[in-house]
């Protein structure tokens, strides 16, 4: 092999084995994941029983029913397990190996989350929806059928498996986790679990899927890694239903708040723009993990809600301490972007804020 043929095989080796290694989330940084995980649930809990009540005295459209029934049946065990024994045989029988690991993973993550979700169901005893009319809350180990309502078995059965296919299948991550948040949904609408159940089922059976979509020897790893990236869909999701769900308290510090991050949004726009085009702005050496930062920061300040303050500096904070980023040659993803996808990226910013700033408190039932 001549010198340069060396040099570009140490090259391409240096760099898959890169591809492959990914840091190890801090112990602080996974005990800030579980206390932001704790936080969240805590604002959850004060939205459930007076969304129940809301969700009663809606006459629901049977378009909306049969939608609800759609993810009730794709979020069927049955349904999963079908899905898994299918890609598993395919895999068998064309003889591919990613086929028979995905299928093999998902019977095994339904399997491992649906055991585990139904120990925390009785171990936990919260009643079901249609068994709660007041604010007694009666949480208790027990067996009795109707008091298993945390967390959702549908839910966390269905992001499990939809983990364990976005990790072999990428391409497939959005419309599986898509189908799987249809399931979470329905499980609320249904009046079949309150929305603190399908969260924490959502955030179990990501954790679960995750570590069994890894080799099973770095499980330390994978745990820890999954824990740290499951957090920030958490916090969106209870941001979105607490700014909807909970009235504005104080007019005056929703407003001051709003502006303040109006402001830190444009200037991580600003920050993001100078880091791209090389403007002489005395702030070309923003990291692009600062920028998101800035830019995060600026939408929870946006909604004017102290709670959503709250999760999302807790979410900085463990996101910066545990950084699960697979270290890659890749380029800096602010300076691979064109004209186009930044002004794109401005709108689709733009729109986000307006409909942040239009969804508070737009149906308020706290």
């Amino acid at each position: 092999m001549t010198e340069s043929g060396a040099r570009l095989t140490n090259h391409t080796t240096s760099s898959v084995h890169s591809h492959s290694v990914a840091s190890t989330p801090s112990s602080l940084s996974v005990g800030l994941c579980l206390l932001t995980l704790a936080a969240c649930g805590i604002a959850l809990l004060q939205i459930d029983l007076p969304l129940l009540r809301f969700l009663r005295s809606l006459n629901l459209s049977s378009s909306v029913q049969k939608l609800g029934d759609l993810g009730d049946q794709i979020g069927n065990g049955g349904t999963l397990i079908a899905v898994s024994l299918t890609v598993l045989g395919i895999g068998w029988l064309k003889g591919w190996p990613k086929f028979l690991r995905a299928g093999t993973e998902s019977l095994l993550a339904h399997v491992c989350v649906a055991l585990l979700v139904t120990g925390l169901k009785h171990l936990i005893g919260r009643p079901r929806p249609r068994f709660t009319h007041s604010d007694e809350w009666l949480w208790w180990p027990s067996w009795d059928l109707g008091l298993d309502s945390l967390p959702s078995g549908h839910s966390s059965t269905s992001f499990a498996v939809a983990a364990v296919f976005a990790k072999h299948f990428p391409w497939t991550a959005w419309p599986m986790f898509g189908l799987a948040t249809l399931v979470a949904m329905s499980r609320v609408w249904r009046g079949s679990h309150f929305v603190t159940d399908v969260v924490a089922g959502m955030a179990t059976g990501y954790i679960v899927g995750t570590v069994l979509a890894h080799p099973l020897g770095d499980w330390r790893r994978s745990l820890s890694c999954a824990i740290t990236n499951v957090i920030p869909a958490v916090v969106i999701v209870t941001s979105t239903i607490w700014i909807i769900f909970h009235r504005v308290q104080d007019q005056r510090s929703n407003e001051v708040l709003s502006i303040v991050g109006i402001a830190l949004i444009v200037l991580g726009l600003i920050s993001r723009w100078s880091r791209l085009y090389e403007w002489r702005l005395g702030i070309r050496n923003v990291s692009h993990q600062k920028i998101t930062v800035l830019i995060g920061l600026g939408f929870a300040c946006a909604t004017g809600s102290f709670v959503v303050i709250g999760v999302t500096i807790l979410t900085v904070m463990a996101r910066w301490l545990g950084n699960c980023t697979v270290q890659t040659d890749r380029q800096d993803p602010v300076k691979e972007g064109s004209v186009s996808k930044e002004c794109l990226y401005a709108i689709g910013l733009a729109l986000l804020l307006i409909l942040t700033l239009r969804l508070k408190g737009i149906i308020p039932i706290q």
